[in-house]
């Protein structure tokens, strides 16, 4: 069988009934990148010179490279492969990036439209864009965790309009930073009402750091007379641990109740409950009858119980 021609008109004959028209459909469908031009021409019956026709065009393709940055540099990517790209471990709240790149290499402009299910942790953009003749595109992949999840394996396009198409498969996860708390609740109970001079009642909050990436805390807490946490903004290196005091200095006679919100990495709160009760100190002899208290004589030396 002989290729299609480059340009070819359609019908190629036919009969034009009296006072009508015949629409012609020229078609073309270029083989290289190179300028066509032709002459069509139409020979008609019982008609002295032939009707002739003038068809230009030219024949171009995309020439786009598509890449992925990495941190050893720009991946290239091929259009006939599957594409990993793995975000790794991403912290709740916390947003990393992926960057793939287009540039468009040809003569003309190329448009570009990415397709994925939809996801409220990853995004993509621009989703679609016109790439101009010898600029290029940044991409930008998020992947952005609520909560504990996990991407897998999920399906991304990337669709160059009239060209390649190139496929990705994303992966990542989300998890909390591993700040491990020695409590989450402490309950103080019943404690005298604080005087001046008095000893305070103290606890001590245990924090450290379990992960492998260095991890910042703030207490977001103002003291009050009858509480008070020694705690200032830290950041943990791995390993690393803080101790945080404490004081509980109850001035009324009730039940106390606060929520202590800890915020991590600034992304997300941790909440420690503390509880405890003020009393008066109320101190009596439990039988009145003992008030006083005669051992009579008793000899030097002499031990009376």
């Amino acid at each position: 069988d002989k290729p299609p021609p480059v340009c070819s008109i359609i019908p190629s004959q036919g009969t034009v009934p009296p006072e009508s028209e015949l629409e012609l459909r020229v078609q073309f469908k270029p083989k290289v990148e190179k300028f066509y031009n032709f002459n069509a021409v139409c020979n008609v019956k019982k008609k002295a010179t032939r009707l002739a026709i003038n068809i230009k065009g030219e024949g171009f393709d995309n020439h786009t490279s598509v890449s992925v940055e990495e941190e050893r540099g720009a991946v290239p990517v091929q259009p006939s492969v599957l594409t990993p790209i793995d975000f790794g471990e991403v912290h709740v709240n916390e947003t990393r990036i992926k960057q793939v790149s287009i540039a468009n290499k040809g003569k003309y402009a190329v448009e570009f439209e990415w397709k994925s299910a939809k996801s409220r942790q990853f995004t993509i953009k621009p989703e679609r864009m016109v790439v101009p003749k010898g600029e290029k595109v940044d991409v930008h992949l998020a992947f952005h965790p609520t909560t504990e999840a996990h991407l897998s394996d999920h399906a991304a396009t990337l669709a160059i309009v009239n060209g390649p198409k190139y496929n990705f498969l994303v992966s990542a996860s989300g998890r909390r930073p591993l700040l491990h708390f020695s409590f989450h609740k402490m309950d103080f109970g019943p404690c005298f009402l604080y005087r001046q001079g008095a000893e305070p009642n103290e606890a001590v909050l245990r924090l450290t750091n379990e992960d492998s990436h260095d991890i910042g805390f703030n207490a977001l807490f103002e003291n009050k007379p009858y509480l008070e946490i020694d705690s200032s903004p830290t950041n943990l290196a791995p390993g690393e641990s803080e101790e945080i005091r404490i004081t509980f200095m109850p001035r009324e006679l009730k039940e106390y109740r606060e929520d202590v919100q800890f915020e991590i990495n600034g992304l997300y709160r941790v909440t420690v409950e503390l509880r405890g009760s003020g009393h008066d100190c109320d101190v009596a002899l439990n039988n009145a009858a003992n008030f006083n208290f005669n051992f009579g004589s008793v000899k030097v030396g002499t031990v009376v119980d």
